[in-house]
């Protein structure tokens, strides 16, 4: 069926189409194919009972929009841009399962030789000429679509890439390929933050890039520091290896950074692997072992928006899965840091009362879920985001003291994600930015390329509306998985009052390890990042992440208290300031490694600890109790502190919680 966008400012009872019945004003029953009075046994379409909803008269009624199972196939967002009269609930009719989907079966598949290997062939021109995914970019047709995001039942599907695996690496990035004149750290060396349009590309390619079939089609792929860039190719010289690109980078390129390219037709070789031919409005894929042309099932996401919420109060959707939408590639820089300029599949803004209870999101080409701008009391539980492009549950609001678009008081818990950042891999899990007064409790976050769970999204000490954060009794591991840097199980930026992060258990968080370590390095368990304070870190446990347990880059005033934070490679905690302050009071914790890399990089001053810490390196008879006093006396932390083994209940627990 096809889902019409719902913008209706005025609806009174006259308006609404006779089919629907006004006979059970307190519930309407939509399916995929309905077209009837909305009773139980003759169900309305989902158009039609939103029109119903908006007609109800009284303001404080409760009106169910119970939806029989089955695949809702969208064609345009479904927009909801003013209050409903009381409460509605879009709700899963029992032992169903509603599909909000956006995905396209591509259908007329032929067995076609491609690169000497039979591949499955079809047209998608219907696909691409889609009105809503017109995307205009080097190398597209200017009447044409685009699609990026393509599926099968068990998830995303891989773009033929080059390399078929590994990277291929930057060879220079002269200057004279950088947007402005370069900019230097204090330190005289490259900032992270110049942007360049081109560089010198490796002499190793598969194949000659100069040759290539439809090279404006290729996309180059560059993860590197914080942030994987996309782009397409806009050129290259063959005889200076030159390669240009369709847009700035949004860091610098360096010599050694690692890049590969999708959507290359030589390429096209793995099984499960597909090629776009946006000139031709031709898709080709590599059949797996089995699969046939007439009964293979593969997606192509055509919409970017299921849902848009606006302007609305106490609207609720339960049982509901969200899938298969769009991904798109935007013409201008993106922000550097945690995808935060991607699209989201659902949208609500200034809107209170909002819930989504028991609901799946699953391939999902860009964000799942985002509470914008001027959203309160909204509430996330029990629902799973398996198989998201960029984040899977995003707020953000105005960094403002007083105004209209603040968002707070916000829950998100008892929720599972998992196979997040699969489009944009510098993605978040859970992603605050300028939120208050939020409550993250029991979620289980893992498989992702980047951290779990952010808040915070002011650098140094200047205001931040992000305060009264609650953290809590969450589940993180496998998290970054060597694909980028500067990152950490949770991290938190900014002056925060009220927050704490306590109860969690976190581990295996693994940045990149490169040669240079200013391009590999930052896979930390809990990582308050500039100007992080007033956070208290509380009764976690950390450990066996790639760097420290705990790593904070300048703060003030924060405290840790009763943690366990053990076994983490490269030491447990790390302070790096700028300023002469008390960044850290910490009491009752236990620290477990090795002694020479306790506690890394802090300065006297910039801790604060009484005797209740305890520190222990199993590696040494003593528990490395001469080189920890060292470096205690070093920081001026208590002499007395204990030296001890924290017993095999500890190592136990440890071990317990990664089985």
């Amino acid at each position: 069926m096809r889902i019409l966008a719902v913008c209706i400012l005025i609806l009174i009872l006259s308006v609404l189409p006779a089919t629907v019945s006004r006979a059970e004003p307190t519930t309407i029953y939509a399916s995929p194919t309905g077209s009837g009075s909305g009773g139980h046994d003759d169900p309305a379409s989902l158009g039609d009972a939103v029109i119903w909803a908006y007609g109800q008269k009284d303001r404080n009624g409760t009106y169910y929009i119970t939806l029989r199972g089955g695949e809702y196939y969208f064609d345009e967002t479904l927009l909801l841009t003013r209050d409903f009269p009381g409460t509605t609930i879009f709700q899963a009719y029992p032992n169903e399962t509603p599909v909000f989907t956006a995905g396209r079966r591509i259908t007329g598949f032929v067995e076609e030789t491609l690169n000497g290997i039979i591949v499955f062939a079809a047209d998608v021109s219907s696909i691409m000429n889609h009105p809503d995914k017109t995307v205009v970019l080097p190398g597209t047709p200017v009447n044409g679509g685009d699609f990026l995001f393509v599926y099968d039942e068990a998830g995303p599907l891989q773009n033929s890439r080059s390399p078929s695996s590994g990277y291929y690496y930057v060879k220079e990035a002269p200057e004279d390929y950088a947007a402005k004149p370069l900019a230097l750290t204090e330190e005289k060396e490259m900032s992270a933050m110049n942007q360049f349009y081109g560089f010198i590309a490796s002499d190793n390619h598969e194949f000659d890039l100069s040759s290539a079939y439809n090279a404006n089609d290729i996309t180059i792929r560059i993860p590197h520091l914080w942030k994987d860039e996309t782009a397409r190719i806009a050129a290259f010289e063959r005889d200076t290896g030159l390669l240009m690109l369709s847009r700035l980078t949004s860091l610098t390129v360096r010599s050694g950074d690692r890049y590969y390219l999708e959507n290359v037709r030589e390429a096209l070789q793995t099984p499960g692997e597909w090629y776009l031919d946006r000139t031709r409005a031709k898709f080709y894929y590599v059949p797996r072992e089995g699969e046939t042309a007439g009964g293979v099932s593969i997606y192509a996401g055509v919409l970017d928006r299921l849902l848009q919420v606006s302007n609305c109060k106490n609207v609720s959707f339960s049982g509901i899965t969200f899938n298969g939408t769009g991904r798109r590639i935007g013409t201008d820089t993106d922000f550097p840091q945690a995808a935060v300029n991607a699209e989201s599949a659902v949208l609500v803004t200034s809107s209170s009362n909002i819930t989504f209870n028991g609901c799946v999101f699953t391939n999902i080409g860009n964000t799942a879920l985002k509470l914008g701008r001027g959203t309160t009391n909204a509430y996330v539980t029990n629902c799973e985001f398996d198989n998201i492009g960029a984040n899977a549950i995003y707020t953000e609001g105005a960094n403002l003291h007083e105004s209209a678009y603040i968002t707070k008081n916000i829950t998100i818990e008892d929720n599972t994600i998992h196979r997040y950042g699969r489009m944009n891999f510098n993605a978040v899990g859970i992603l605050l930015i300028h939120t208050a007064n939020a409550q993250v409790l029991r979620n289980t976050v893992y498989d992702g390329y980047y951290t779990a769970i952010s808040a915070g999204w002011v650098w140094g000490y200047t205001f931040s509306a992000t305060h009264d954060i609650r953290i809590e009794d969450n589940t993180i591991y496998n998290i970054g998985q060597g694909m980028l840097s500067d990152m950490g199980g949770i991290y938190l930026l900014g002056e925060q009052r009220g927050t704490v992060v306590a109860r969690n258990t976190i581990y295996n968080v693994r940045s990149l390890i490169a040669g240079d370590p200013k391009q590999g390095y930052g896979g930390w368990g809990i990582y308050l990042d500039e100007g992080s304070s007033y956070i208290l870190i509380q009764n976690n446990r950390v450990f066996a992440c790639g760097s420290e347990g705990l790593f904070i880059n300048y703060g003030l005033n924060n405290e840790l208290v009763g943690n366990i934070i053990a076994y983490n490679d490269k030491g447990q905690m790390a302070i790096h300031h700028y300023y002469d302050r008390l960044e850290l009071t910490m009491s009752d914790n236990i620290f477990i490694g090795d002694a020479a890399t306790m506690i890394n990089e802090a300065k006297k001053g910039s801790i604060a600890a009484p005797s209740t810490n305890a520190y222990y390196d199993p590696k040494l008879k003593d528990g490395g109790k001469s080189v920890i006093l060292a470096r205690l006396q070093e920081l001026g932390i208590s002499a007395n502190a204990k030296i001890e083994d924290p017993g095999d209940n500890v190592s136990d627990m440890l071990a317990s919680l990664v089985k």
